[in-house]
């Protein structure tokens, strides 16, 4: 199939899936919430939520991939033909033609944006996380038709609503259809962002220069381009954010159950919604106070218990399937997270690789982390983040987020809606601070500092017409260097050109993983069962046709083991044969590297030095990787 029939057959997928989830979240909504209110929005993520559970009971009892995409792709069908559909759509369209030209200008970087990233969609995926367990997770799922246990992969253990919808897609079409999917929740979250400043009292001119804020930042761009999860995230916890505005200016129920139900779907998809939760914990109380006020001097220690109870109970209940899976296989519902509270042993995770582990995520951002760097932290954030450097923390958001700043000076002149952003955006930041400083760890925030950024640019500031006219231009300055920023990261990473078929697709695989070439030998020069034993790699699999063994979080672990518990190459040599592997991939240069090696002393890298003289064979070196046909005991030793 030529590159354009696939690209339309992919987009005609992906259409009909966000159709089928609408459909279904509409007939969830009728069924379950009838008094909750309706938007399209709103039925896209219950939507997504009936999708997660069917996903969970597709991966548990079979029938997983096709039989269930091709249920929702039903589904769209039937979207399509619900009249309410199109009368929205013309509605949208209406509302375009009112539109003042700032406006206009905002939904047009929008457009641009979210446009560009879908062809850089149509690349095909490199991102490490997605070639890691993203993709590589359900490509296993799929081949089985149903849940398999990878207990070497710890990330196979995380909530998969997202990568679910994934492999509907890829089941039916390509691997393109993946991140076209995360593209379009990124483009829901600035909608939703969008809808969220219309209810914190912005005008339609802010709520559309809020979404502009979002859709220039780099790092939502080149996530949107990229089978991640992260936007999708985001775009759950702004639909929990809108319902609770709903509840804080209502007192409604149903808005805060569906808040819940909202947050439930956000810790679906990613662990990180627990954190989420925490931050807007003391939020939802303050809103319970500000509306009690209004009844009572202050709520009764049982208002608040069930005002908790409403929201974190759905929470739970709809998250409960991927947590309790976790809970039955491997006793801790957050795995591999929280290993001192559920000190679980597995065959891929022990108590010194959660320490590894721990150690590996605080290594993000500044090397010292004491209080100067905590205070510069917003600044150095904003700044000086840089996409691929821990350091930088891997990362760019851009210097329009440092408003939030001079916007805390503005406390007392926000109403109660706009504090509870700030508020929410502001503790989550320090959560983060404390934690693993990675840029896109902050993504789910950013609609809510985005429209605060707004409120104090164009709307504080618009009390004098001059100041909002400076306002206005600032903010347009902003805009405009985080979309050159964007536009230099798209041709930097040559996905775009790779997309629409400017760089052949194996050129651009070639380019970006060091291991492709090796892969495609071993898929073509070895036999279907023969097993790879992946050492150092970059433990991306997704494009590995053959059985294989590596260590994802550390990948000389398993090595350093058997070293480390031998005392001759011969033993060694025992040791590795019962991993049952015919082939080693590996990067010779980290494993014997003083600053890179998982040896502890010169005699273990002796001894594994000796082990591939006497029992591998160098077949192919490309680069830095090297791969070896490994020997068994009782063979004739390797020349």
């Amino acid at each position: 199939m030529t590159l354009l029939r696939q690209a339309a057959l992919d987009l005609v997928i992906v259409g009909l899936l966000f159709s089928g989830l609408r459909f279904g979240g509409r007939v969830c909504r009728r069924l379950l919430l009838p008094g909750a209110g309706h938007s399209t929005l709103d039925d896209l993520a219950l939507g997504g939520i009936g999708a997660a559970w069917l996903i969970f009971a597709a991966q548990t009892f079979g029938s997983y991939g096709r039989p269930l995409a091709l249920l929702l792709l039903g589904l769209g069908v039937l979207g399509l033909l619900d009249r309410a559909w199109w009368t929205a759509l013309a509605g949208g369209w209406t509302h375009w033609r009112r539109m003042v030209w700032v406006e206009r200008a905002a939904l047009g970087v929008l457009l641009i944006s979210f446009g560009s990233a879908g062809l850089a969609a149509l690349a095909p995926p490199t991102a490490k996380d997605a070639l890691v367990y993203h993709l590589a997770v359900q490509k296993t799922y799929l081949a089985a038709g149903r849940f398999v246990e990878l207990p070497n992969n710890i990330f196979a253990y995380f909530p998969q609503l997202v990568e679910g919808l994934y492999a509907c897609g890829m089941s039916v079409g390509s691997d393109r259809t993946a991140a076209l999917i995360h593209t379009g929740f990124g483009l829901l979250l600035c909608l939703g962002t969008y809808r969220l400043a219309r209810a914190t009292g912005l005008s339609s001119t802010g709520g559309w220069l809020a979404a502009a804020v979002l859709a220039s930042t780099p790092m939502v761009w080149l996530e949107a381009g990229w089978p991640y999860v992260d936007l999708a995230l985001a775009f759950y916890v702004v639909q929990a954010l809108h319902r609770l505005l709903d509840w804080h200016a209502t007192g409604r129920t149903s808005a805060l159950v569906l808040a819940g139900v909202f947050f439930g779907g956000a810790a679906s998809i990613k662990y990180l919604a627990l954190p989420l939760a925490l931050a807007l914990t003391p939020v939802l109380l303050g809103w319970l106070a500000a509306t009690s006020r209004k009844s009572s001097p202050e709520p009764s220690i049982g208002r608040v218990i069930q005002t908790l109870a409403l929201f974190f109970g759905p929470l739970l209940v709809v998250a409960a399937p991927w947590y309790g899976r976790n809970l039955w296989l491997v006793h801790n519902p957050v795995f591999p997270l929280l290993y001192t509270l559920f000190p679980t042993q597995s065959a891929g995770w022990d108590a010194d690789r959660a320490r590894l582990h721990l150690l590996f995520l605080q290594g993000y951002g500044s090397a010292t982390k004491d209080w100067l760097d905590y205070l510069a932290l917003p600044w150095r954030v904003c700044w000086l983040a840089r996409t691929d450097d821990i350091r930088h923390y891997d990362g760019e958001v851009g210097a329009v987020y440092f408003l939030f700043v001079p916007a805390l000076a503005l406390w007392r002149w926000m109403d109660s809606r706009l504090r509870g952003l700030t508020a929410f955006a502001g503790l989550f930041f320090g959560l983060w601070a404390l934690s693993s400083q990675q840029v896109r760890f902050l993504l789910p925030v950013l609609p809510a500092a985005a429209v605060v950024n707004v409120w104090f640019a164009a709307d504080w500031l618009g009390v004098n017409r001059g100041l909002r006219r400076i306002g206005l231009i600032c903010l347009g300055l902003f805009i405009t260097a985080n979309a050159l920023r964007t536009a230099d990261l798209a041709v930097e990473g040559q996905a775009v050109a790779a997309g629409l078929g400017l760089v052949p697709s194996q050129d651009y695989l070639r380019s970006k993983l060091p291991e492709y070439e090796l892969f495609r030998f071993l898929a073509e020069n070895t036999e279907p069962q023969a097993h790879i034993w992946l050492v150092t790699t970059g433990a991306r699999t997704y494009y590995l046709e053959r059985p294989f063994l590596t260590d994802y979080a550390f990948e000389g672990y398993t090595l350093a083991r058997l070293v480390r518990g031998t005392r001759t190459a011969d033993e060694l040599a025992t040791a590795v044969a019962r991993l049952d592997v015919d082939w080693l991939l590996i990067a010779p240069g980290i494993v014997l590297g003083p600053q890179t090696t998982p040896f502890e002393n010169e005699a273990e890298r002796a001894r594994f030095v000796a082990y591939l003289r006497r029992y591998a064979t160098l077949v192919r070196q490309d680069g830095q990787l090297a791969l070896f046909r490994l020997e068994g005991v009782g063979a004739e030793p390797a020349r």
